[in-house]
């Protein structure tokens, strides 16, 4: 396992470390990639560990889970599926246009609204929508594409 971390601005203006730990492989490919890719991707881990933090505080015991008949999966064999699965999503993103990957960046790694996506684009609202709608189309033909090779 190896740690990357990057440096981000927030919207207040102050800066943070964000520091995430990938599998060795996985954090080799990263570093030879953009510096935009590694940012993105490191930040979508972030996030994605921050919300599962938040859930694993809404489970019950582990005990409690066993007596009310659920079963525990083995999540160690869904990680390189996992990982696969993240690769695809950030190569499929890198095929968008600039300007779907600055609105996907904002939107999904940034969290930005909806609304100061618009104001930023000069556009309204519904045609940020509208854009979500494309740039997801999109996204299901790459990785579709990206499911049917060999």
């Amino acid at each position: 396992m190896k740690k990357l971390t990057i440096t981000i601005t927030e919207q207040n203006g102050n800066r943070k470390n964000i520091t995430v730990e990938l599998e060795n492989e996985l954090a080799d490919w990263l570093i030879t990639q953009p510096e935009d890719v590694q940012c993105d991707f490191i930040l979508f881990e972030y996030k994605a560990r921050c919300v599962e933090r938040k859930e694993t505080r809404r489970t019950q015991s582990l005990d409690s889970s066993l007596d009310n008949g659920f079963d525990i999966a083995d999540e160690s064999a869904d990680d390189a599926e996992d990982i696969l699965t993240r690769l695809a999503v950030g190569q499929a993103i890198e095929r968008l246009n600039p300007r779907q990957q600055w609105v996907v960046k904002q939107l999904y790694y940034i969290g930005r609204s909806q609304a100061e996506v618009a104001r930023e684009l000069g556009i309204s609202k519904p045609a940020v929508t509208q854009q979500i709608a494309v740039i997801k189309s999109t996204l299901k033909i790459f990785l579709k594409n990206f499911e049917d090779q060999p």
